[in-house]
């Protein structure tokens, strides 16, 4: 029987790493992951799905765990948490993420999720946002 583990991490250092990768690099230019959160926010999972792939954030939980919080967090503020959604779940499938790495990914932003406080509608496009991308991984990418 094949078993593995999954890598945990306390929840103060993924805080601090995912709050770090989201400040603005020197002179203001916006960093991949800022952009690929903004992405996120904006539905473009397309978008996100290039700067993951291109960024070497694929292979990268706690990266990416800061990526969909922070775009979840600005998608919330547009009122577009079901774009938001689908978006997560086509950027983990197209920009190269393994199915090992959204569950720790998922763990993490998370434990974030909790410890920064949810609104109803954040953790509501949470949850799509997990259950759309697990769905398009069972579907062999496909998008419900």
């Amino acid at each position: 029987m094949n078993s593995f583990r999954l890598k945990t991490v306390s929840a103060a250092a993924a805080l601090c790493v995912c709050s770090s990768l989201l400040v603005a690099s020197p002179a203001g230019a916006v960093t991949a992951a800022q952009q690929a959160a903004t992405d996120l926010g904006n539905g473009d999972g397309a978008g996100a799905a290039a700067i993951i792939a291109h960024a070497g954030f694929a292979k990268q939980p706690v990266q990416l765990a800061g990526i969909i919080y922070q775009g979840g967090l600005k998608a919330v503020a547009r009122h577009n948490g079901d774009a938001y959604a689908k978006a997560v779940a086509y950027a983990f499938v197209h920009g190269g993420v393994s199915l090992l790495t959204v569950s720790e990914t998922f763990g993490v932003a998370g434990t974030e999720a909790v410890a920064g406080g949810l609104t109803t509608e954040e953790a509501a496009a949470g949850v799509e946002a997990i259950v759309l991308t697990y769905a398009a991984y069972l579907r062999g990418g496909r998008i419900v």
